[in-house]
């Protein structure tokens, strides 16, 4: 007897627990060759350039955080919508500020100069990105800029 299909992500509550949920502590070593030092370096270029005074980053589905290792010159705060990749970023940061909230549907209660959503995180729930990008506009500062 075939085992039924694991669907991509799980409700948990009012959260939905991704399909990288069970491979959360080995993301890290899948992606280990992945040039997050590069990909920051690229992103700092376009801050200076389209947000020269920014001072905080939001990133949106931080996952383990590699991105904000490189970025730690910034007020940074990571949100993800699986416990287990906010785990692995606050024992990779402890003191950065990290939540546990779906994108589309998040309130912080503060804003940013810039909000990152990378590695193509907004693609995987089609349905909902109207509301993610409300979701940033909410909490994105008059002269700040969304990175994807």
């Amino acid at each position: 007897m075939r085992n039924a299909p694991i669907p991509s992500e799980v409700r948990q509550g009012n959260l939905r627990r991704t399909m990288f949920s069970e491979s959360a502590e080995y993301y890290d070593l899948i992606y280990g060759s992945k040039d997050y030092r590069g990909e920051v370096e690229k992103l700092r270029n376009l801050v200076a350039k389209y947000v020269p005074e920014a001072r905080s980053i939001l990133d949106v589905a931080c996952g383990t955080a590699e991105h904000l290792r490189f970025l730690s010159d910034y007020q940074t705060v990571g949100l993800d919508i699986d416990s287990a990749f906010i785990q692995l970023a606050k024992n990779k940061l402890p003191r950065s500020d990290f939540h546990i909230a779906d994108m589309s549907q998040f309130q912080l209660g503060m804003k940013f100069d810039v909000i990152l959503c990378l590695f193509s995180s907004i693609g995987y729930d089609d349905e909902s990105i109207k509301s993610a990008l409300s979701c940033f506009k909410s909490h994105l500062e008059p002269s700040g800029a969304i990175f994807h």
